[in-house]
């Protein structure tokens, strides 16, 4: 069911008159031209964003309104024209993305300031309040610095010690991670006009020492066994971790291509991590293969002494928010 807009529902404009939204149904203004004419990547970008512009209208007239919401986020991309984020936000009003909808709305207020008209601007002022009774606010606090904050398995880049979000109503699952600290997760069921204060207290990881058992001596492997082993543990942990972390950001890079409200500047940066994690993960495993090879030609040639061994091995196991990480004594 379409959501109905306040003062000058924008669906009954278009079918009376055919056109996109009052305003910025208007084509897109050209730049002014400077002294030498305007460049040719910058006319052609304005006659991109005209194009996909255009269709978005079209996709709108048809109630397609995911489609819509695409080319309007394009032509905005291309031409920086601040009339086409009122298209975005009444669109993200029908779609029920509220808090988008409500950002885009407010930004078309402040970047076009004087230039709207009074009626445009109190339509839009209504509607903004509007959106605000539909949405939501939580207040985070976080006792640590470098966190960073997913909500909905989305990251919303580093907290800081303090950070308030504007969110749609419904049930969201928040979550706090930090390299070394165990995450912290909340589920936030929030009513319309809520202002949830969230507390996030972060407790460090403590590792967790392995010891042999005790029991008559037994002969020292020589050191540089130990260590050959010790390494091939760790470059196949790294390994295992990394390529766990490229597959997440595929996953991640997979959703983002088919959701509508991504844009380009977020799949490139998820692409680039999920190519990074890969990279590092075959490097690791074949560093694991090699080193774990040598080390086995060695231990088969008689690498070990039989003496006594002064204390016995013991390894660390320390978790955290990221991975796991080992450490060997011997």
């Amino acid at each position: 069911m379409k959501s109905s807009l306040s003062l000058g529902l924008l669906a009954i404009q278009m079918l009376l008159s055919g056109a996109a939204f009052a305003e910025p149904a208007r084509p897109l203004q050209r730049a002014p031209a400077q002294a030498a004419g305007p460049s040719v990547s910058a006319t052609e970008n304005t006659e991109k964003a005209r194009a996909h512009f255009t269709r978005g209208v079209q996709f709108y007239n048809n109630g397609d309104y995911k489609l819509a919401l695409i080319e309007f986020r394009r032509a905005h991309e291309l031409s920086h024209n601040y009339r086409v984020l009122y298209n975005i936000g009444q669109v993200n009003h029908q779609l029920g993305n509220y808090t988008k909808a409500l950002a885009a709305l407010e930004e078309y207020l402040r970047r076009g300031g004087t230039e709207i008209p009074e009626a445009r601007r109190a339509e839009v002022t209504t509607n903004i309040a509007v959106l605000r009774k539909k949405t939501a606010r939580i207040r985070l606090t976080v006792d640590a610095e470098g966190a960073e904050l997913f909500l909905d398995d989305r990251s919303f880049g580093h907290v800081g010690r303090e950070r308030t979000l504007t969110i749609d109503a419904g049930e969201h699952r928040l979550e706090v991670r930090k390299f070394g600290y165990r995450p912290f997760s909340k589920l936030l069921a929030l009513a319309a006009g809520d202002n949830a204060e969230v507390r996030v207290q972060l407790v460090k990881l403590q590792p967790l020492t392995l010891v042999a058992a005790s029991g008559p001596p037994t002969p020292k492997t020589s050191p540089l066994i130990w260590a050959g082993w010790s390494a091939t543990g760790a470059f196949a942990v790294g390994a295992a971790v990394t390529g766990v972390l490229a597959l997440s950001n595929a996953k991640q890079l997979a959703d983002l291509r088919d959701s509508p409200e991504s844009n380009a500047e977020e799949r490139e940066d998820t692409a680039k991590r999920a190519r990074t994690f890969a990279t590092v993960a075959d490097v690791l495993a074949g560093a694991a293969l090699v080193t774990g090879g040598t080390t086995l030609y060695f231990s088969l040639r008689g690498g070990s002494k039989k003496e006594e061994a002064p204390r016995q091995p013991a390894t660390q196991i320390g978790l955290n928010g990221l991975g796991l990480a080992i450490a060997h004594r011997y």
